[in-house]
């Protein structure tokens, strides 16, 4: 397998995980799976950059703060159907999917690589989440309480 900037190329059907956890031992026994660890902060779009979909099936996931900005990337998601995601992420951007079934992960991957990169339906729906857009509304909701 060959690498360019520590990532995979020309190699079809290759998970990529970035990050770490107790299940990371469990992840390099297959050659189908590069587990890379922890990355520096900065190091992260270039994982970005390079995928053809940026997958999250949290267990428990607030919000969703990297799908967000894999989506500003043009990527499609695969997102967790508990939690934020769902208020976010649409079937032009991405897919939900249980993250405790393995056939719906699986099914989610399938539908998310179907929209294929770049994905500028994800861009355009990030842009409702930017930064100065959630200050504003949080903003209009301290505003509103305060006028009680």
């Amino acid at each position: 397998m060959s690498y360019t900037n520590g990532l995979p190329t020309g190699v079809v059907g290759t998970l990529v995980a970035v990050g770490d956890g107790p299940l990371r031992s469990e992840l390099t026994a297959s050659d189908k799976i590069r587990a890379v660890g922890r990355v520096p902060h900065d190091r992260v779009p270039v994982y970005m950059a390079a995928a053809d979909v940026v997958a999250l099936p949290s267990l428990v996931e607030p919000f969703g703060q990297a799908l967000l900005e894999a989506m500003a990337m043009e990527r499609p998601v695969l997102a967790t159907s508990v939690g934020g995601p769902p208020e976010f992420v649409t079937e032009a951007a991405g897919a939900l999917a249980d993250p405790e079934d393995v056939a719906s992960i699986r099914a989610g991957l399938e539908r998310a690589m179907a929209l294929g990169v770049p994905n500028p339906a994800g861009r355009r729906l990030a842009g409702d989440h930017d930064l100065s857009g959630q200050v504003a509304r949080i903003e209009a909701v301290l505003q509103r309480v305060t006028a009680r």
